[in-house]
């Protein structure tokens, strides 16, 4: 397939920043049709990217006999619904992070995308910690910390500390499900590094129960959590802790920090830097190599997949996630809010009376 015609559910801030200019530079890469929140939206997308087609409903991009492929760039409300539609349809799927509603929306994309393996699927990755992860991927194998013992994860900002910024969809449980701060995407970092999630215990904190619904001037009640602490057990044999919060005043940043019997290494991932130090030594950086840098290629990846170019590079090597790696951190996103309401520790994968019976704020997902 020389030429790959795409369809766009949802052309937010990341579809015109990031993939719009990465498809642009693929030849063949023909962005056909656009579906976004309003008429009128959609319309100004295509002007500016000269997209011939602007759809209502985001059934008709899927079912067009002039689409291949579907980027969803939408709330992770449509996620699930878009993908089933999209796959039953025989059409190939590149779909934002956050990967779903809840698990049970995730194990539903996942089995699906299973049924129909030739058929590509994938998750974006985050922006932010690329460029260092081949250069991370390669200290660990080989064994610059030895055995692991210790994960350590912050991601801390003042991004809710005012009780006047305004509700927002990424804390809409009709809009989000069980995604909170940046929970999933970091942990897809952890596994990507360290291997899967076996257990947490998690406990969380609403600083700020209101805010005020700038469409209709009414305070709403807020459901998502403004502080989470997450300790846990890794299959590799370390333990793991993770702080969350979007209400931390004076620090603004992202640490993935591992210690083992032989060395340290941390990640600041909105640099892209790593620190690291053996037994007895002070933490200095470590340089990464220029043919060590991964680039952000994700749109290049997955075209080059549609078309099936490179299949064993694009399976094992890059790093931009499957289903199976979105469904392990929509698990642990999902098993935070289980663990706080119950008081306990949950261990991972899911099984089916949790995915069948997400919290609360997680009962909104269709699927």
């Amino acid at each position: 397939m020389e030429r790959v015609r795409i369809g766009i559910v949802g052309a937010g801030g990341i579809v015109r920043g990031r993939h719009m200019p990465g498809l642009s530079a693929i030849d063949g890469a023909d962005v056909v049709a656009v579906c976004n929140r309003s008429r009128a939206s959609g319309e100004q997308f295509a002007r500016e990217y000269d997209v011939a087609n602007v759809m209502t409903d985001w059934t008709e991009v899927v079912e067009s006999s002039e689409v291949d492929a579907v980027l969803i760039g939408a709330f992770p409300s449509v996620h699930c619904p878009v993908t089933l539609a999209a796959l039953a349809a025989g059409k190939h799927v590149f779909c934002q992070a956050r990967m779903a509603m809840n698990a049970r929306e995730a194990l539903a994309m996942r089995d699906a995308a299973a049924a129909s393996p030739e058929l590509v699927t994938m998750i974006c990755p985050a922006p932010t910690g690329i460029a260092g992860d081949w250069m991370m991927r390669k200290l660990l194998a080989d064994g610059y910390v030895g055995e692991q013992h210790a994960i350590r994860v912050q991601a801390m900002n003042d991004a809710w500390i005012d009780p006047e910024t305004p509700y927002h969809w990424r804390i809409d449980p009709e809009q989000s499900g069980v995604n909170t701060l940046v929970v999933g995407l970091l942990v897809e970092w952890v596994h990507r590094w360290f291997g899967p999630t076996e257990r947490i215990s998690a406990v969380t904190k609403d600083a700020i129960s209101q805010r005020r619904d700038p469409a209709s001037g009414d305070m709403r009640k807020v459901e998502h959590p403004d502080v989470v602490l997450i300790n846990g057990a890794m299959s590799s044999g370390a333990l793991v802790e993770y702080e969350f919060s979007g209400v931390h005043i004076g620090m603004s940043q992202q640490i993935i920090e591992v210690y083992g019997s032989d060395g340290m290494l941390r990640y600041l991932p909105e640099e892209d830097r790593i620190m690291g130090a053996r037994r007895g030594e002070e933490p200095q950086p470590i340089p990464v190599p220029d043919d060590m840098v991964r680039p952000w290629d994700v749109e290049e990846e997955w075209i080059g997949a549609v078309r099936g170019e490179n299949p064993d590079e694009w399976a094992h090597g890059r790093g931009n996630p499957t289903f199976d790696e979105g469904l392990a951190y929509m698990d642990v996103t999902e098993a935070v809010y289980h663990s706080a309401e119950r008081g306990a520790s949950v261990d991972l994968p899911l099984g089916d009376e949790l995915r069948n019976n997400p919290p609360a704020i997680g009962r909104h997902g269709r699927h």
